[in-house]
């Protein structure tokens, strides 16, 4: 298997109709068969990764 790495810049934001594509989704619609099963050894070694979101430039119209 290839491991991909992706920096967080790299990963656009989700909208908002994506969002909401993937609230009204059912979970017995959703395929799981490609995640591994998280065990205890997974949870031990895990860190919490807080996305820093970039600052929008403001333009302002005359």
């Amino acid at each position: 298997m290839t491991t991909v790495h992706k920096h967080l810049d790299d990963i656009p934001l989700m909208g908002k109709k994506r969002a909401e594509d993937i609230k009204l989704k059912p979970d017995e619609e959703i395929d799981y068969s490609e995640i591994p099963p998280l065990d205890e050894d997974f949870f031990r070694e895990a860190k919490c990764v807080k996305r820093q979101l970039k600052k929008q430039k403001r333009f302002s119209s005359r």
